[in-house]
């Protein structure tokens, strides 16, 4: 503290901060970022660091498209060349070109062979690692500012502790209980969120940690051993049900009509307002697929009458006589034995 003509002038330590440094392991291809191409799959010279094998890179690039618009799914990828060409590096640019949480595994052939583990099983783990799955989660979070806490401790020491916490934002205000369940209690405002939590775990995870009971902490140590063919159908069962659960937004009213127009104007078929707006029922309650099979089928037929264009009728007729994959289930469960597969 100095003193001064006009008062008092205080000194105030300096300290020098240093940012933590993140600890990642370096490993052969950790500089890989991407295939470093441009928009029109033209490669750069030096570009998300990859080097060299423009040919390949640009062929890459072309698969990564192709899976982004989702054109092929499913399929594999044979990459050949010498050792230390780079084919590692373009495996590598091709997960990181396809999105930063698509998981990429790489074993060697000595990894394959063990004494705990048979090669079948250690395969099965290799690709079950490279296959990753999102899961999302809805939670409730408390968002605001603490501004006042009150715990009420027994006399005797022991026993729960209760109390009061009391949350505030710029226009609510919320009061919550504090004892084993911090959400039971009077609230003044609500102030809840529900936030959207995504977490991209592999299967090979979710096997490891249903095979056994504390499963998880093979997740950590890697000893997971065998995993039991029963374990994974089950996983493989309750990831199909997650898919089913969370389907696909269908098309609107609009879209349906300019993807039938367009499908009728390529098979050179005329068809009336009234049928187009039947054929989007019909793609509503059946299939889009289904609709645009019965357009040369009505043409046939509107050809047979011969009428200008397709009308309602003609699409009635034809909806009578050829059935959908709903219409075919239950007139197989109704007619089940009549078949010589009863099955």
């Amino acid at each position: 503290m100095l003193n001064t003509a006009n008062g008092f002038a205080f000194r105030c330590p300096f300290q020098m901060c240093f940012a933590t440094k993140s600890i990642e392991r370096t490993g052969a291809h950790s500089h890989i970022r991407g295939l470093g191409l441009k928009e029109n799959l033209e490669p750069l010279w030096s570009s998300d660091g990859m080097v060299g094998q423009s040919v390949a890179r640009s062929a890459a690039g072309l698969i990564v498209r192709m899976i982004k618009d989702e054109r092929i799914a499913g399929r594999a990828l044979l990459i050949t060349g010498d050792p230390g060409t780079g084919k590692t590096a373009v495996a590598m640019g091709i997960s990181k070109a396809i999105g930063d949480d698509t998981p990429f595994v790489s074993i060697s052939a000595s990894e394959v062979f063990s004494v705990d583990v048979s090669k079948t099983e250690a395969l099965m783990q290799a690709f079950r690692r490279a296959i990753g799955i999102r899961i999302k989660e809805e939670t409730e979070v408390l968002e605001g500012e603490v501004v006042q806490v009150e715990v009420d401790r027994p006399a005797s020491g022991v026993g729960p502790k209760v109390g009061k916490l009391t949350l505030k934002t710029t226009d609510m205000e919320a009061i919550y209980d504090i004892g084993n369940k911090m959400g039971s209690g009077k609230i003044t405002k609500m102030i809840q969120k529900r936030v959207e939590n995504t977490q991209t775990v592999s299967l090979h995870d979710i096997d490891a940690i249903n095979s056994r009971s504390h499963g998880y902490l093979a997740v950590f140590s890697g000893d997971t051993g065998e995993i039991k063919n029963e374990v994974r159908e089950q996983i493989n069962k309750k990831v199909t049900e997650w898919r089913q659960e969370n389907k696909a937004q269908s098309f609107r009213n609009n879209e349906l009509k300019e993807i039938l127009t367009i499908r009728a104007n390529d098979e050179n078929v005329e068809v009336e307002d009234d049928a187009f707006e039947v054929l989007q029922r019909i793609s509503k309650d059946s299939s889009l697929r289904y609709a645009i099979q019965l357009i040369s089928v009505a043409d046939v037929i509107r050809q047979r009458r011969k009428g200008e264009k397709v009308s309602p009728a003609d699409l009635k007729k034809c909806f009578g006589l050829f059935m959908d994959v709903k219409r075919c289930k239950n007139q197989l469960k109704t007619n089940k034995g009549d078949f010589i597969n009863d099955e």
